[in-house]
C-alpha cells in the first residue's frame, strides 16, 4: 500500500514538472480551437515576442517550482525537481513565443501606420507534402527609423501576382504596435 501511494505522487510530480511544456501546447491548441484566427498573429520582421515568451515561460516555471517545493520538503527532490523544469521551460520558449503570444499580441492593437518599403524580390515556398503555397515578398524599409523591419512578409496570393506583374519599387505596409509591443502586420497596399 505504502509503495502504489509512492508511485502516484511520483508520477504526479513527474507530470507537474512537465506542465511548463504541456501548457503553451495545450493552451496554443485551445485558442485554434476555440478563438481561430480572428486575432491577427503576423508579426513583423524586425519585432519579437522572445522576450515574453521567456518571461512566460519562466513564470510558469516559477509557479510550479513553488508548488513543488512545498509539496515535497526533501532537499533532494529540489535538485531534480529544478533541473527537470528548467529544461522544461527551455522547451516551452518557442511555444510560447510563437504560440500563444502573437494571438494575445493581437488581442488589442493600436494605430494603424503606413510604412514604406522598397520591394527587393517575390519568392514563394511549399509547406508540409506540398499541400501549401505561402508567397512571400522581401521588403526593406525606405526610411531606418520603420516600426516595420527588413525582411520576409507572407502576402496573399493575389498581392504576390499583382506584384510580379507590375514589379512596384515602392509599396506601403500597414502595421499597428500589439498589445505586447510586437508590430503585427496589417495590410498591404
Amino acid at each position: 500500500m505504502a509503495r502504489s501511494r509512492l508511485d502516484r505522487s511520483g508520477r504526479f510530480l513527474l507530470h507537474t514538472l512537465a506542465l511548463p511544456f504541456a501548457l503553451p501546447m495545450l493552451a496554443t491548441l485551445l485558442l485554434v480551437l476555440l478563438v481561430g484566427n480572428r486575432f491577427p498573429r503576423d508579426i513583423a520582421p524586425g519585432s519579437s515576442l522572445a522576450l515574453p515568451g521567456l518571461l512566460a515561460a519562466v513564470a510558469v516555471a516559477l509557479v510550479i517550482l513553488r508548488r513543488v517545493t512545498q509539496d515535497w520538503p526533501q532537499p533532494e527532490a529540489r535538485k531534480p525537481a529544478l533541473l527537470f523544469t528548467g529544461l522544461a521551460s527551455l522547451m516551452a520558449w518557442p511555444a510560447w513565443t510563437v504560440g500563444v503570444l502573437p494571438s494575445v499580441n493581437g488581442l488589442a492593437l493600436g494605430e494603424l501606420n503606413y510604412a514604406t518599403m522598397q520591394l527587393r524580390g517575390l519568392d514563394m515556398t511549399y509547406g508540409r507534402k506540398g499541400r501549401t503555397t505561402y508567397y512571400w515578398a522581401q521588403l526593406e524599409p525606405q526610411y531606418p527609423a520603420s516600426a516595420a523591419g527588413e525582411g520576409r512578409y507572407l502576402i496573399p496570393f493575389e498581392l504576390h501576382e499583382t506584384w510580379s506583374r507590375t514589379r512596384p519599387a515602392a509599396v506601403e505596409v500597414g502595421h499597428a504596435r500589439g498589445l505586447l509591443g510586437a508590430e503585427v502586420v496589417r495590410d498591404f497596399r
